[in-house]
């Protein structure tokens, strides 16, 4: 897990050539559409690697319904109790 104010994309390729040497190559991400994602690096990435990014909905975060309930839990246990 990383967590930050703010990711840029390289930061996010980085933690998920963690992520791959340690649980493995996933075909697809579901990721939204925050700058961090929708960059040139997290792209050129997931083209090497045949992976397939799929982006959520705008205003659907029914699309992320895994991340979004945990972002919150760990946003208001963690980063909101400084």
């Amino acid at each position: 897990m990383e967590a930050d104010r703010s990711l840029t994309g390289r930061r996010v390729v980085l933690v998920l050539e963690r992520a791959v040497a340690q649980y493995g190559l996933r075909a697809r991400l579901q990721v939204d559409d925050g700058p961090e994602f929708a960059g040139q690096a997290l792209d050129a990435r997931a083209y090497r690697r045949g992976v397939q990014l799929c982006f959520s909905r705008h205003g659907h975060p029914t699309d992320n319904a895994y991340c979004e309930p945990f972002n919150g839990e760990f946003r208001g246990e963690f980063l909101n109790a400084h």
